[in-house]
């Protein structure tokens, strides 16, 4: 965890958070790893999410829906409302059994019960053309 850097990002994490960011949505980080802070800091995007909500906090992992619940709750967001952008099956799972929408990427992206799926986060903006 203490090498883990920037290169360890999904393609396009880095443009698609931005890009949220800019446009006044809120943001927040679901995981079940107690070592959610320092991963953000050492690959330089702790500063792009409102609200971290990970192992720390909660005492169900996915695919139980409590972290995504937590971080809607905090976000004052209702669930129906949000979108999830996950790379794994238990975490697509845990965003449907929250109520949410999903975006499955990576080893998750031909998961059938994702709302949308992409490759990574890069071709997901190139979809909704919103680059």
């Amino acid at each position: 965890v203490k090498k883990i850097d920037s290169s360890a990002l999904l393609e396009g994490a880095l443009d698609f958070v931005s890009y949220v960011k800019e446009h006044a949505i809120k943001t927040a980080i679901g995981s079940s790893s107690k070592n959610t802070n320092l991963i953000l800091k050492q690959t330089g995007i702790d500063s792009l999410f409102d609200i971290i909500v990970d192992g720390n906090y909660i005492k169900n992992s996915k695919p139980d829906p409590e972290v995504f619940l937590k971080a809607a709750e905090l976000l004052g967001i209702p669930s129906s409302e949000c979108l999830v952008c996950e790379d794994a099956d238990a975490g697509v799972e845990a965003a449907i059994n929250a109520g949410m929408h999903v975006l499955a990427v990576g080893y998750a992206k031909d998961n059938k019960k994702a709302t949308f799926s992409a490759l990574n986060l890069k071709e997901a903006l190139y979809k909704a053309d919103i680059r």
